[in-house]
């Protein structure tokens, strides 16, 4: 099955894509990998980059989990971008929503200032995010 085949298969059936790969939420075995068994929700937050593979066996290595999670981390750093910029868009939209709303203004005082420490945030991500090669519009 490809991508296209499982989205449409978990959009049928209103449930995540990532729910048809690991439908054993939450503790439930899933072979992550050849011969290799974590809990279903580890290996759909590993999916999801929300977190490096877990640990796979009591033996590991901690100097070799170390560097697979310096890996990881250098890896996923595009989705951990593209997520923290989607938050601060979403977190700079309800802030001026906010300050269009209120009439109180101590209130608004507040959250201008929460809005421009937020602009600073975005700029100065999106300038990380264009330095690593990654295309991000402009909003």
């Amino acid at each position: 099955m490809d991508v296209a085949e499982l989205s449409v298969l978990a959009a049928a059936l209103e449930v995540p894509p990532v729910q048809l790969m690991y439908p054993d939420l939450a503790d439930g075995q899933v072979e992550v990998l050849p011969a290799r068994y974590v809990r279903s929700v580890e290996a759909a937050r590993w999916f999801a980059g929300e977190a490096g593979l877990p640990l796979l066996d009591d033996e590991a290595d901690y100097q070799s989990w170390l560097t697979q999670v310096e890996a990881w981390k250098a890896n996923a750093l595009p989705l951990i971008q593209s997520k923290r910029l989607q938050s601060i868009r979403d977190d700079t939209d309800g802030a001026e929503r906010r300050i269009k709303d209120t009439n109180n203004p101590r209130l608004k005082e507040n959250w201008e200032r929460e809005l421009t420490l937020r602009l600073e945030n975005l700029y100065e991500l999106v300038l990380d995010m264009r330095a690593g090669g990654l295309k991000v519009d402009d909003e």
